[in-house]
Parts: structure tokens; C-alpha cells; sequence
């Protein structure tokens, strides 16, 4: 690591500049340039946020299709709406512990190549900060795993 990144638990007022995953930690990163240190800040989440994708088949159709699959920790029948058709569907939420379990391959075990499946071309990242609700750019800090 370049002695302008340091890696912290704790983030003072920072600026969003990027995120990514640590496959060896399985969780997103998160990419801040202090301005008064000005060293680049790494930390990585703590709040429990897992990769996930939908689909239309059923929970029951699922395990049909994927099986018992170790990488995957839950399937649960979500209701969401439809922007297109502007109605409510009923969809399936396929939570895995890594993104790759998804898509990150073109191999024949990633969920979208098995299943018709949406939000799984969505890099595990931009998910994560779309879900935090956290804007690259924006100033933030963090204190006992909570994003201020």
C-alpha cells in the first residue's frame, strides 16, 4: 500500500472519490480523499451488505434450478415495482456472499448464465452505493461503522 493510502476503521470529513470489493475481505470498499491529510482513505464495510440479484422465478423454482449452493445465503420472494408496466410484481431476491456468484464469470456456475435474472450486470460496487445511497463526490465521514 502507498504510504498515501491508509486503511481505517474510522473516516474523518472525506470525500467519496470511488469504491470497489476486496474478494478476500468479501465487502465493498469505499475510496476517500482527505483534504487535510491528503492521503487517500480506505475502508471497508461493516455493515453486513451482501450481493443480490432478482428474478421472476419462484423461491421453490430456484432451488430447482440452482440447487444447494453454498454461496448463496438467502432466496426471498420480494415485491417490487415495475417501472415499465408502473404495477407491482412479485420477484425473488437471490442473496449470494460474493458477487461472483452472480455474474463475475462468464462460467457456467454464475447465476445469470443459469437463470433469467435482473440488477446482475450491475457492478457489486455500484450496487452497494446505490443501496447506501452514498454520491461519489460528496463529502462524508465515518464513525463507528456509520456513514455520516
Amino acid at each position: 500500500m502507498s504510504s498515501n493510502v491508509i486503511q481505517a476503521k474510522d473516516v474523518p470529513r472525506s470525500m467519496l472519490v470511488s469504491a470497489t470489493y476486496d474478494g478476500v475481505a468479501k465487502s465493498a470498499v469505499l475510496k476517500f480523499y482527505d483534504p487535510e491529510s491528503k492521503k487517500i482513505i480506505l475502508w471497508n464495510d461493516t455493515t453486513g451488505h451482501k450481493p443480490y440479484c432478482y428474478t421472476d422465478l419462484t423461491p421453490q423454482e430456484v432451488g430447482i434450478k440452482l440447487g444447494n449452493r453454498s454461496d448463496i445465503v438467502d432466496v426471498v420472494p420480494s415485491t417490487l415495482q415495475d417501472l415499465a408496466k408502473d404495477q407491482q410484481v412479485t420477484m425473488t431476491k437471490i442473496v449470494t456472499e460474493d458477487p461472483l456468484a452472480i455474474g463475475g464469470t462468464n462460467s457456467d456456475k454464475s447465476i445469470r448464465n443459469v437463470i433469467n435474472t435482473w440488477e446482475s450486470d450491475i457492478k457489486y460496487y455500484e450496487n452497494y452505493l446505490y443501496d447506501k445511497g452514498l454520491i461519489v463526490g460528496k463529502y462524508y465521514s465515518i464513525k463507528d461503522s456509520r456513514i455520516h
